[in-house]
């Protein structure tokens, strides 16, 4: 218990504002909880009980301590010890912070109706609606409880004079723990890299993250060159007009915005290099959202093997991890299944023995062939040739026969194989629907 009391004693002094200092000691609770109180001005205890949002006062102490002597612990204010108990232990309305919880949405809105006042000076200040203030009180009802009016407002006026939104402050309102001087230290850092990134986030990082960010933007400043804007920079590097960058940003492209220009021109030259167009680079602008590292691995794995069409590179480039490993995986298999075949339509015409014009018949009665990957049409072809031995003109006869899966294929030769057909009647009801060809081969079994 004597914990607890000390607790409180650091809440009064924390949120007093006169330079009065009060000091509580326990004593052992026995029979009534009595709690000594010395205080060189008692009456500064009362008023500041009123002005704290921590207590209601429902009701007033039963009686009025002199400078040196003892009260007992009302019902209420037992209850508000045990508020800080709670918050001590994390379970009640207060963080160790001192910031009420913000699943105690009960707690807050009580904190925010008895501090009206603050937040519609806050709102004016910041020149956006109450709701947006509300929003921030939410997060941290220090704003109005802890801290002083007077370094709230000060701080607004310092953010709002760099330029730094509303909507900034009210997402990093974290900013209200920091004293001016440090505010102002390193916002003047920051002043000097303002063409490439100015974001309040970066003023309230740790002081060793802090400094890596400032030399991250020295040598981003000198990526830019003499270019103004990022904006600029970056329709220079992509060979377009500042509008069409603006747009992908608003088409979701957000990494436009936020990551590094020297990883952005690296993963951009490279793709120049291997010789992609701007113009494609624009049509795919997802894969510089990519880790530098990666991407540079896959672009070197792509170029090696060879087994991707040029057009199916970027889109393959900026999968995820899984994804990509399918995909190469299917064109690695996909370029074995062709060996020293450029394509699979000569590849077809090497394995059905037949001439270039029997393909572009075969291609206009069929044209979903177009969509069977050469690693199907390799596996379909070996069965059909080499396990069922039709010569290549049934094939060419009934081209149906390569759209099927090798499970049924297998499944209908093992019944058609034991009866005395011949190859074009067996390739006919490899064909036909299963609805026939149970009832023209398998009606009698089931009887």
């Amino acid at each position: 218990m004597e914990s607890y009391f000390r607790m409180f004693h650091r809440m009064i002094l924390s949120t007093t504002k006169w330079q009065t200092r009060h000091f509580l000691k326990p004593q052992k609770p026995s029979g009534f909880k009595w709690l000594t109180v010395i205080l060189q001005h008692p009456s500064s205890l009362i008023k500041l009980l009123q002005r704290s949002s921590y207590f209601s006062l429902s009701c007033y102490f039963p009686s009025f301590p002199v400078k040196s002597g003892y009260f007992p612990i009302c019902h209420n204010f037992n209850l508000r010890l045990t508020y800080f108990q709670n918050r001590h232990s994390r379970s009640g309305p207060f963080g160790s912070s001192g910031r009420v919880l913000s699943k105690n949405k009960d707690n807050i809105q009580e904190i925010i109706d008895s501090e009206w006042k603050k937040v519609e000076k806050i709102a004016r200040l910041l020149d956006c609606p109450d709701s947006k203030v509300i929003q921030m009180i939410s997060k941290d009802t220090r704003i109005v409880t802890t801290f002083s009016f007077a370094k709230v407002e000060a701080i607004i006026r310092l953010l709002r004079g760099y330029g730094f939104s509303a909507d900034s402050i009210v997402r990093y309102q974290s900013v209200f723990c920091w004293n001016i001087q440090t505010l102002t230290h390193r916002i003047e850092g920051l002043l000097p890299y303002r063409k490439y990134q100015f974001s309040l986030v970066s003023v309230i990082y740790s002081k060793r993250n802090y400094e890596m960010h400032v030399s991250m933007l020295a040598d981003e400043v000198k990526v830019m060159g003499s270019h103004p804007t990022r904006l600029s920079f970056l329709a220079d590097i992509l060979k377009c007009d500042e509008k069409e960058v603006n747009e992908a940003i608003a088409l979701g492209h957000r990494h436009l915005e936020t990551h590094k220009l020297s990883k952005l021109k690296s993963i951009i030259d490279l793709l120049v290099k291997h010789g992609f167009s701007y113009q494609e680079i624009m049509s795919n602008l997802q894969v510089l959202q990519m880790d530098q590292s990666v991407f540079e691995y896959r672009l070197t794995q792509m170029a090696d093997t060879g087994v991707f069409e040029k057009n199916k590179m970027l889109q393959a480039l900026a999968q995820s991890n899984r994804q990509y490993k399918i995909m190469f995986n299917l064109h690695v298999s996909n370029a074995a299944a062709l060996k020293e075949h450029d394509d699979k339509f000569s590849y077809l015409q090497s394995r059905l023995a037949c001439s270039e014009d029997d393909i572009v018949a075969l291609l206009t009665r069929a044209p979903t062939i177009k969509n069977v990957t050469p690693r199907r049409l390799n596996e379909i072809l070996d069965i059909l040739l080499n396990e069922f031995c039709f010569p290549p003109s049934i094939l060419l006869t009934n081209y149906h026969l390569l759209f099927f899966s090798a499970k049924r294929l297998r499944k209908r030769w093992e019944l058609l194989s034991n009866l005395p057909l011949s190859l074009e009647e067996m390739a006919a009801d490899l064909i036909i629907t299963e609805e026939k060809f149970e009832k023209k081969y398998l009606k009698n079994e089931k009887k």
